[in-house]
Formats: C-alpha cells, structure tokens, sequence
C-alpha cells in the first residue's frame, strides 16, 4: 500500500490512521472503564490494523473483541504501546 500510494501520500495515511486509532483505543478504554460494550470498537481498530498491515496491533484487537470485560480490560492495558510500535513502524521508510 505504501508503494502504491508514495512516501509523501503514505506518510499522510499514516497520520490518518494513526488518528483514527487512537480514536477507537479511547473508545475502547472508555466503554471498559464504564462497564459498556466495547467490542465494536475493538472491531473497528482490527479492520483498520490489518488492512494497513499492522498484524499486532490487529491480533491484540481481535483477542479485545473476544475477551469477556474482565479479560479485555487487562488487554487494553497493551493498546497504547502497541498503537506507539505499530505507527512507528508504519512509518519508517520502505
């Protein structure tokens, strides 16, 4: 995708997926934090990383939209630095 769109293009996506998640990662943090359902942000955010080519993050997500609250919860503690790794690596030269 980066080769397709060029280093100037992608480095625009980027920024614009890397806004998008940290979109949905507040999202998700809330509805844990208030007891509502968050699997259809975590949802969003997997589509989104994997389309883009950011496995981890994406395999974190799926793992958040299959976890009972308790259990995401503490999945949700790795999505702040995995989104950091994820962009960071999204957005070094290819």
């Amino acid at each position: 995708m980066a080769e397709a769109l060029g280093p100037e293009s992608w480095s625009e996506a980027v920024e614009g997926i890397s806004r998008t998640a940290r979109e949905q990662v507040a999202r998700i943090s809330a509805a844990l934090a208030s007891g509502e359902e968050h699997r259809r942000a975590a949802h969003t955010l997997e589509g989104l990383s994997w389309n883009v080519g950011a496995k981890r993050l994406g395999d974190l997500t799926l793992a958040l939209e299959k976890a009972p609250p308790d259990e995401a919860l503490t999945l949700a503690g790795s999505l702040e630095g995995v989104l950091k790794d994820s962009v960071e690596a999204l957005s070094e030269p290819q």
